[in-house]
């Protein structure tokens, strides 16, 4: 039986609605039925609105490694949503992608693109020795083929997903930034998204790749800086960093260069933070470990890169409001269906009735997800209503303590459960409170 299959227009539409609320084992499921495609065709834009998801569900999803995912590795962080781009923008809209993986195959030679097949069949992404290896072939071709093409033109008959001059343009850009594609792709593979780096581990890399891309050109050094800002803005000063190898580049090109990605950063800022219907649907943990990253990032911004300038801090504020929005839809609704309902309806029964006192466990982590989730959002500003839902939960928890059993009894929900959902939410003195004298 043959390995590929085909989807027709109605199985698309229909898995289009199911991956809106899917879980990230649904998602998984999908994704390798859409990789299994021998032509991906309208398949691909079933999974574009979810992409941003993939990286926070690396334990999950693990895409096969293949020839377009290994050009694009080293420049993962500069693509964005085909609609999210801007000309003037250092990023790079995804749309492109299938035009420069189809002119970067041109320029391999036959026999070549046979040994990297070979080496990444059966791989994934997450096998940074076979995505070094295929791309120590596919780089440096690619980036003379590009190079090339952005100072030529493009070849005649190409079906152009833009106009001819922007992809010039962007080929040119993809072929300076791929100068670097080596340390760019060890880089990102050695720290995968989803997981903060101590940033003193990481500075000595970053710090010899923002002076290597300083070296190369301006251009380079703006691209690499947008995506080492996109992924390490959370782990520690990037832009003093940047700011710093840019000082002592040759020319002032990159100084001037740098501005341009620090623009870009806080244009597009908004549209790199987490979505509250999408984070809904990640592991409470996750959840939590998101909305913290965020608002380092956003809280980093601010005092690095500075709001001296109009537009700069205009687009600060819209990424701070769209946090702040984000987490008084999610908190709520954690707190709410996450947390009180079920819980509420273990109270009334068993709880073999939901899986023992395993079950639990879930309960107790939507209660941290949520008090987490506030205290990051008070690192942005006033969140008084989200500490008063707090507050309200824990006292509608505290309820429940006057009809519970003493202790920690296995078959039901005690006091002592209640009260360390309590401490949770509200502290030890309202869980000591929910105790009792008796305890």
């Amino acid at each position: 039986m043959s390995g590929c299959v085909r989807l027709d227009r109605r199985t698309l539409a229909d898995l289009r609605q199911r991956l809106a609320r899917a879980r990230p084992e649904a998602i998984r499921d999908v994704v390798a039925l859409i990789d299994r495609l021998p032509e991906r065709g309208e398949a691909d834009a079933l999974i574009a609105p979810i992409r941003p998801r993939f990286a926070l569900m690396r334990n999950v999803i693990r895409r096969p490694a293949s020839f377009g995912r290994v050009l694009a590795h080293p420049i993962e962080e500069l693509l964005v949503p085909p609609d999210a781009w801007r000309r003037g923008s250092l990023s790079l809209p995804r749309s492109v992608m299938p035009t420069a993986i189809a002119l970067a195959a041109e320029a391999v030679p036959d026999e070549t693109r046979h040994a990297i097949a070979a080496r990444l069949d059966k791989a994934t992404m997450d096998d940074a020795a076979a995505v070094q290896a295929a791309g120590a072939a596919i780089w440096p071709l690619a980036a003379a083929r590009f190079t090339t093409l952005a100072a030529e033109g493009v070849p005649p008959g190409l079906a152009l997903p833009m106009r001819a001059a922007d992809l010039r343009g962007l080929l040119g850009a993809l072929g300076e930034t791929l100068r670097l594609a080596a340390p760019l792709a060890a880089l990102m593979s050695g720290t995968p998204r989803g997981a903060v780096p101590v940033w003193e581990q990481i500075e000595p890399r970053l710090r010899d790749l923002a002076a290597m891309a300083a070296d190369v050109s301006g251009e380079c050094f703006a691209r690499t800086g947008l995506a080492l800002m996109r992924r390490f803005m959370v782990a520690g000063p990037v832009v003093g960093l940047l700011r710093e190898a840019a000082s002592r580049a040759p020319s002032g090109e990159a100084e001037r260069k740098l501005g341009a990605a620090l623009d870009t950063f806080l244009t597009e800022l908004p549209a790199q933070l987490p979505d509250a219907a999408a984070l809904a649907l990640l592991p409470h943990p996750v959840q939590q470990s998101v909305v913290a990253d965020a608002v380092a990032t956003v809280e980093r911004a601010a005092g690095e890169i500075g709001t001296a300038q109009g537009e700069r801090r205009d687009n600060l504020r819209e990424g701070q409001a769209q946090l702040a929005a984000l987490l008084r839809r999610r908190v709520p609704e954690c707190l709410s269906a996450e947390l009180l309902a079920p819980l509420a309806r273990m109270h009334a029964t068993s709880l073999d009735e939901h899986g023992g006192p395993a079950s639990l466990e879930g309960i107790e982590a939507a209660a941290r997800a949520a008090a987490a989730m506030v205290n990051a959002g008070r690192r942005l500003g006033p969140v008084d209503d989200l500490g008063l839902a707090l507050r309200r939960a824990a006292d509608t928890i505290a309820a429940l303590a006057a009809s519970a059993p003493q202790g920690a009894p296995a078959d039901r929900l005690g006091r002592t459960d209640l009260a360390r959902l309590v401490e949770i939410l509200a502290g030890p003195d309202a869980a000591a409170r929910v105790l009792g004298p008796a305890l």
